[in-house]
């Protein structure tokens, strides 16, 4: 059997792992403000490579989220407060470690005061749970404010006393910002 080559600057799935592993290390920098340039040298891949498989910075930030977080299965559950349940279960997962949690401090951060990265946090959000919260028939807005109670109520959480909320006080809390 012969081994596959790697097209040197193809979307080999190296390519695509050290492309993810440059926004990662970029966005675990305070202040940081992505660019290709920047980007490319990190991961030793050639700046056309991420324009070609890439042309939009807030797709690739929103793929490098997607394959950095545990993940909630291939179909995301019908049920919405399912599914916002996974979501957290996931989140918690993330802030564990300390890398986790600065990298979720510096996107948020980042996320405030550049669109690009602000783009890249809706187009994930709305990959993992989107077609969920429109067949749910819940107003998006709401949604938009329980996802906003939770997340806070888990960053808080993480960050203040390193506690992760148990599967019942999370189920609740999720379920009183549905109501």
């Amino acid at each position: 059997m012969v081994a596959k080559q790697l097209r040197p600057g193809g979307r080999s799935e190296a390519v695509r792992q050290r492309a993810f592993e440059a926004v990662i290390a970029e966005l675990s920098e305070p202040s940081r403000l992505l660019s290709y340039d920047s980007l490319a040298r990190r991961a030793e891949i050639n700046r056309a490579t991420l324009y070609r498989n890439w042309p939009d910075p807030a797709q690739l930030i929103a793929d490098t989220l997607a394959s950095v977080l545990p993940g909630i299965g291939d179909a995301e559950p019908a049920d919405l407060t399912e599914a916002l349940f996974a979501l957290a279960h996931e989140a918690q997962a993330v802030l564990r470690t300390t890398a986790g949690r600065t990298l979720i401090a510096n996107v948020v951060a980042a996320a405030q005061s550049d669109p690009v990265i602000g783009q890249a946090v809706h187009t994930y959000w709305q990959g993992r749970i989107g077609h969920t919260v429109e067949a749910s028939g819940v107003s998006v807005e709401k949604v938009k404010a329980a996802v906003g109670l939770v997340a806070g109520k888990l960053l808080f959480e993480a960050l203040m006393f390193q506690r992760e909320l148990p599967e019942r006080e999370l189920r609740a809390l999720i379920e009183r910002a549905l109501d």
